[in-house]
């Protein structure tokens, strides 16, 4: 008995709730022997991060003629740019449209390509290999 007054009562709050005028009774809308329709809430989506925060997977390089290690770690930004460290020295270089990987900065120069690099480092250039 109880349940079917708490029917009645969310049919009625449905049907007062209604704006069109052709709809029909509570009592008309569903028998009272039907159950009551379960919605629920579509679920609450992830917050939108900005692209900026999201950095790639960094890429660590040897190269010749120098015992220094070279981690380049491109970022999701826009424009895109790359913290490219070199030692313990670490720049920001901003990638030139449609090159791929090829980023520039005031005092750096590095190109990836493929399983090879290249890098200008405060004016000395540098051949790299992606190290294993």
């Amino acid at each position: 008995m109880k349940h079917l007054l708490v029917l009645g009562a969310a049919l009625g709050l449905l049907a007062a709730c209604s704006s069109t005028s052709d709809t029909k009774p509570a009592a008309e809308a569903a028998p009272a022997s039907a159950p009551a329709a379960v919605t629920e809430a579509p679920p609450t989506p992830e917050p939108v991060r900005p692209a900026a925060a999201t950095a790639r997977t960094p890429s660590r390089f040897s190269c010749t003629g120098s015992k220094l290690a070279l981690t380049v770690t491109p970022s999701a930004s826009t424009p895109a740019t790359a913290r490219i460290q070199f030692g313990t020295q670490t720049l920001t270089a901003t990638q030139r449209p449609g090159t791929g990987a090829h980023y520039v900065g005031s005092k750096v120069d590095f190109w990836d390509k493929g399983s090879t690099a290249s890098l200008t480092w405060q004016g000395k250039r540098y051949s790299c290999k992606h190290a294993r």
